[in-house]
């Protein structure tokens, strides 16, 4: 007795195949769900170092580093300017 499994092994190939894709969407949206969980959590330390109402230039300091990591450069400043655009010290 002999039995066509051409259609079997078609079957099997779309079901490897939809499941790498599953894989690999699984991985994409778990990336981006990790990368959304780090700016919560910075995004929330940096909100409750103003809460608790640390030092201006402590909490200037925290966001000119989350923001250096958000665009991926080594190196990132914030200068505030008064309303004769003149620089702020801190």
């Amino acid at each position: 007795v002999f039995r066509d499994t051409t259609k079997d092994r078609a079957l099997e190939r779309k079901l490897q195949e939809s499941n790498s894709n599953l894989e690999k969407q699984i991985a994409a949206r778990t990336a981006d769900l990790l990368t959304e969980q780090r700016r919560l959590r910075y995004g929330n330390f940096v909100l409750e170092s103003i809460a608790s109402e640390s030092p201006l230039y402590e909490t200037m300091q925290l966001i000119t580093k989350f923001v250096a990591d958000e665009v991926a450069v080594t190196s990132f400043g914030i200068v505030l300017l008064d309303e004769m655009n003149e620089r702020l010290q801190l």
